[in-house]
This record gives structure tokens, C-alpha cells and sequence, in this order.
């Protein structure tokens, strides 16, 4: 009698373990890098702004339905075609100088083509 419930208290700690290492590992979870991104799509429309990949969202539905209001620029593009080493305000497509404003949505900056302001999502997990 003992030895079982020696086991079934191993068996519930076990359980217990289980459960706090599988909360864990969901918060260990980290965002994407620009190289993980980029190697996963070598056409995609990106910039790099306080390390977070910020993806072109024209053609996301959800997107193309909302307008955002532009907000402050907080920058400019200063490197284009980038593909591999990326920093702060590194982009795949854009042009360098394109300037990147907030928008009214903390998911959404907007970069200015001259034409059009052209929604860039915030890429991130969770």
C-alpha cells in the first residue's frame, strides 16, 4: 500500500512538473528576426523599426478594410534591398528615405510612396 502511494505521488508531481514546463516554454517564445522572416519568403516587402519586422499589409483583408490615420514619422528607410545582417530601418523593398509614420493602430505603421501610404504590419508571435 505504501509503494503506491509513494507512485501515485511521484506519478501527480510528474504531472504537475509537465504542466509548469509546458507554461514555460509558451513564454519562451521570441519574435521572429528579419533573416528568419526573410529566408522563410526572399520576396518579401519589409522594414526593420526597434528590431520588429514590420510586413507590407496592402493585401491583408482585414487591412485593406480599416483606414488609418497617419500619425507622427518616426523615421526614415536607410538602407534598401537588404537580404541578409539587418538593422533599424533596413528594408527589402522600399526605397531609401521613405519615411515611416505611426498610425492610429499600435499594429500598423505607414510608409509614405509619395503616392499613397502604404500599411506595414507588426510581425510578431503570439
Amino acid at each position: 500500500m505504501r509503494k503506491r502511494i509513494i507512485s501515485i505521488s511521484g506519478s501527480i508531481i510528474f504531472i504537475i512538473m509537465i504542466g509548469i514546463t509546458g507554461c514555460n516554454t509558451a513564454k519562451a517564445t521570441s519574435n521572429p528576426t528579419p533573416e528568419q522572416v526573410y529566408s522563410d519568403d526572399n520576396n518579401v516587402d519589409m522594414f526593420v523599426y526597434e528590431d520588429i519586422v514590420y510586413i507590407n499589409a496592402a493585401d491583408v483583408d482585414w487591412v485593406k478594410n480599416e483606414t488609418f490615420d497617419k500619425g507622427d514619422m518616426i523615421g526614415k528607410i536607410s538602407e534598401s534591398g537588404i537580404t541578409s545582417d539587418f538593422n533599424n530601418w533596413d528594408a527589402t523593398v522600399l526605397p531609401v528615405g521613405t519615411e515611416i509614420y505611426e498610425s492610429d493602430n499600435a499594429q500598423i505603421l505607414l510608409a509614405n510612396s509619395g503616392e499613397q501610404l502604404i500599411p506595414y504590419l507588426k510581425w510578431v508571435e503570439g
